[in-house]
């Protein structure tokens, strides 16, 4: 069943006994894996591609990639089993998944810290030690109930890696996809969470609506009204995605991996009866889906709605066409939102760091690219763990070098990777991938393998050719007329009660709550938002209405007519627009205008920046040298700033990312003056520019086509991050 009540008669296991570890090898390992999609052809050839391109931009880094190995051929592989009899191998097996509840939950009889088994090589080397449970003894007895038959093993990786095995481990983790993909089913144990009386009830009466509804389509599973006001299922429903298990980048890379999936939760208020909730991958998807359709998804953490993306493919599709789909750096974003706990045999500052590396592998495993990343043959060799600055730094990268053209889209804060000059690398921002649209085509060979990268691992500089538009010189305000206009239509939506709905949710929707922003009185941020909005829709309504109806056509969930917007947008240029938005038709047409609006402006302003440095961003208009297209950019209010976008990154597919580069130029002696190092420095340097932000620019562009083409074209600039003003 995919949700029920099971009772867990007593007595529960206490412990794991070594004795029951076997070591499987030979052909029983190979009847365990034979259901393994080996790599195909194609697969491998991609890998080596992305590893050609790599060593291209980064020689020192592709040093630390290799092609992985879909084999556990020289990896040792245990089970956990009660074997009747010896000698006879496991036909199948479970796979575990959880987390340890803390410390203290970690030491076994004698009061020692559990440090893993010390593996019996053979059987005379057997003991009869014992470990401590990975979980409470109720769901670990439930866990043991699920196998299918005598012969069926778990895998728990705590206890069948060998931990003080460092060269063993980091081959495990390499395999993970391996044994999670093979098991029969994965278990995940949810031991922080447990099912009070009334859930009991709730949960029993909930069941016949789910069997109502499992025939239809996920899309149209929607949720009664009532659930969104019933407390029971509210308070369950965020009990449950606050469980610290989906807070775990291995837990989650371990569903991502499954192809069945089981969750129990213990049931500790029936004392006679012990029992547990068990339910399906399927279940907790139908049930989630009702919760954010019921308009739960608010009371989460932003990171936690990760699940469901995770959670859909595992339920519904093939787990390798899903990868293709991501953009590896939206992979990185998610992993790196989650923790790790890393190796706790290291000491606390270096165990967090560690958790990096361990993230870093979940990222780069889960994106299919075809490679792994080599690890230090102990933990002692590994001198120097990496923040998860420097993780960001391989893993872009490597994104790169796989030709994801969002690794040159991120518009986060610049990293400091050493030195007194900031990366021209960016860490990742939730707003920097597009959610439901669908995937870029990828930048192409050629492109990638032109660009150069400084080699060292401060990462100070890029070069590549841009499309360099002078913000000073080629961009222009919009004209008195269409912002006196767009004042008046602003106006004229307050009075009739459009302008709230459309101007502050659109800020809400950004991330950062309207009344938030940081201004020091209310006035300040009411009157730069409202200018901000007036100037964009100046700015809309003068690059005319068909440039409208294209750029909503662009939108990733397109939620009105394009045509609708080109009737609005002609009526309140030429018409009389106060007559016109009190027609109950008309007044959504114009909200489709507003609506555009305040999307640009949510997706074009960095609203993470602190202070009054928001309001210092405004729209300007850019026309094509062929006067027959103009663009939308932001850009902030300083001297010499440049709007620049890569020229692989200007055909349309790309115009909603963050492609255009806010630059000034710098020279040669200023850089010297702000300490970029000597290798950043050497060679032909040519013309070269400081990154302040990213931004969006919206519009068409055609480099062949001189109607649409802008600014000039520069080949082999740098491109450096901004001098340290700190330490």
């Amino acid at each position: 069943m995919s949700c029920e009540i099971i009772t867990v008669p007593p007595p529960c296991t206490t412990n794991i006994a070594v004795s029951d570890i076997y070591t499987i090898d030979g052909v029983a390992k190979r009847s365990l894996f034979q259901d393994v999609e080996p790599v195909s052809q194609q697969e491998s050839i991609r890998a080596r591609d992305v590893l050609s391109r790599l060593q291209v931009l980064s020689p020192n880094l592709a040093k630390d990639f290799k092609l992985r190995e879909d084999s556990m051929d020289d990896i040792p592989f245990r089970l956990l089993s009660h074997r009747e009899d010896p000698s006879t191998p496991e036909v199948s097996y479970i796979a575990l998944s959880y987390c340890w509840a803390d410390d203290t939950a970690r030491t076994n009889a004698t009061g020692s810290a559990f440090q893993g088994i010390i593996v019996p090589e053979n059987d005379k080397d057997r003991t009869d030690s014992t470990y401590p449970l990975p979980s409470s003894p109720l769901l670990f007895q439930a866990l043991l109930n699920e196998r299918s038959c005598s012969r069926e093993g778990i895998w728990i990786d705590a206890v069948c890696i060998n931990q003080q095995n460092v060269a063993e481990k980091y081959k495990a983790i390499n395999a993970m996809n391996l044994v999670y993909q093979s098991a029969r089913e994965t278990v995940f144990l949810l031991d922080d969470v447990d099912v009070t009386k009334s859930e009991y009830d709730f949960l029993q009466a909930y069941l016949p609506l789910y069997k109502s509804s499992i025939a239809k389509p996920l899309i149209e599973r929607y949720a009664p009204e009532s659930m969104a006001s019933n407390k029971i299922y509210r308070d369950f429903f965020v009990k449950i995605m606050q469980a610290r298990w989906f807070s775990r980048a291995w837990c989650n890379h371990e569903m991502s991996l499954s192809r069945s999936l089981v969750f129990l939760i213990r049931c500790d208020f029936i004392s006679a009866q012990p029992s547990v909730v068990r339910f399906t991958g399927e279940f907790l998807l139908f049930f989630l889906t009702q919760g954010l359709r019921s308009g739960l998804g608010t009371l989460l953490p932003e990171n936690m709605l990760h699940i469901f993306r995770v959670l859909l493919p595992s339920v519904t599709v093939a787990k390798r066409a899903h990868q293709l789909v991501h953009s590896h750096m939206e992979t990185f974003a998610e992993v790196f939102s989650l923790t790790a706990g890393g190796d706790r045999a290291l000491a606390e500052e270096n165990r967090l760091l560690d958790g990096n590396l361990d993230k870093l592998h979940i990222a780069i495993n889960t994106t299919g690219i075809g490679l792994s990343y080599i690890r230090a043959s102990s933990v002692k060799d590994e001198v120097i763990l990496p923040s998860k600055e420097e993780c960001c730094r391989k893993f872009t990268i490597l994104a790169l070098a796989a030709r994801d053209p969002i690794a040159l889209c991120i518009s986060g804060p610049l990293m400091h990777l050493g030195g007194r000059m900031r990366s021209w690398l960016n860490w990742p921002m939730p707003r920097d991938i597009q959610h439901g649209s669908e995937p870029p085509e990828m930048l192409s060979d050629i492109a990638v393998r032109a660009m150069t990268l400084d080699r060292s691992s401060a990462a100070e500089y890029i070069s590549l050719d841009l499309m360099v538009l002078d913000a000073r010189r080629d961009a222009s305000e919009p004209s008195d007329t269409f912002i006196e206009r767009a004042k008046d239509i602003i106006d004229a939506c307050k009075r009739e009660g459009l302008e709230i709905r459309s101007l502050r949710l659109e800020y809400m929707n950004s991330g950062i709550e309207f009344s938030a922003l940081n201004c020091t009185k209310p006035i300040d941020r009411a009157t730069a938002a409202t200018r901000l909005h007036t100037r964009c829709l100046a700015c809309v309504l003068e690059c005319g209405p068909h440039w409208a109806a294209w750029v909503a056509k662009k939108l990733p969930e397109p939620s009105h007519d394009p045509e609708m917007i080109i009737i609005s947008i002609e009526a309140l240029i030429h018409g009389t627009f106060q007559s016109f938005i009190k027609n109950t038709k008309n007044r959504n047409a114009v909200e489709a205008v507003l609506h555009l609006v305040g999307y640009i402006i949510r997706r074009a302003v960095p609203w993470e920046t602190t202070e009054h440095s928001w309001m210092m961003w405004q729209p300007r208009l850019v026309s094509s040298i062929g006067g027959g297209g103009k663009l939308l950019i932001f850009d902030r209010l300083e001297e010499n700033i440049m709007i620049a976008v890569p020229t692989c990154l200007v055909h349309e597919q790309y115009w909603h990312f963050f492609r255009g580069w806010t630059v000034v130029p710098v020279s040669r002696r200023q850089l010297m003056a702000s300490s970029a190092t000597a290798e950043s420095l050497g060679g032909d340097m040519g013309a070269a520019f400081c990154l302040v932000a990213k931004t969006r620019v919206f519009g068409r562009i055609e480099l062949e086509d001189e109607r649409l083409k802008f600014g000039v074209l520069s080949k082999g600039v740098r491109v450096y991050g901004i001098p340290c003003l700190g330490p």
